[in-house]
């Protein structure tokens, strides 16, 4: 990795990381202007933003904002148990992760554990592990939540370089 591609762990969220993983969430999470319940059972609006969601209708504009804020939040919870740097599509990857499953499980995980130790592959490979909802399966299509299984492979193959389509 050249010094140009890396970002100094604790400094902020590159731009270049924004680009990757902001349409990977958008595709990821779809958006709506008005709160639901996920899958979960947690109400959600915009890009899958479970924070202070209030019961009205957010504009573009709003989620826009919620969206940015809550990567930039993401990444700094994130940076402060990572002691690596990464390269920019693995820290997107990791950023998309650690969006859905919040900083503590990714703090705690063994994903985070194989990026310390420099084992990228192996972290990548974690990521395909992360497939439950509320204690659901959801590689079984009887608990009607595929999307979790397609995120993740999204999430793997940037992480491993290749396309994330």
């Amino acid at each position: 990795m050249s010094a140009g591609q890396r970002v100094a762990v604790g400094t902020g969220v590159s731009a270049l990381v924004l680009a990757l993983v902001m349409p990977l969430i958008m595709q990821s999470e779809g958006r709506s202007l008005k709160p639901y319940r996920d899958v979960g059972g947690v109400w959600t609006v915009c890009d899958g933003d479970t924070k202070n969601v209030e019961q009205r209708r957010y504009s573009p504009a709003e989620c826009d904002q919620r969206l940015a804020s809550n990567l930039y939040e993401h990444d700094a919870d994130m940076r402060a148990c990572l002691s690596v740097q990464l390269a920019p599509h693995v820290e997107a990857a990791m950023l998309s992760f650690t969006y859905n499953v919040g900083a503590k499980n990714f703090c705690g995980s063994t994903l985070r554990k194989r990026l310390e130790a420099g084992d990228v592959p192996a972290a990548c490979a974690e990521l395909s592990r992360w497939v439950y909802v509320a204690g659901k399966d959801c590689r079984d299509p009887a608990n009607h939540c595929p999307g979790i299984v397609n995120r993740r492979a999204r999430e793997r193959a940037l992480c491993e370089g290749r396309s994330s389509s």
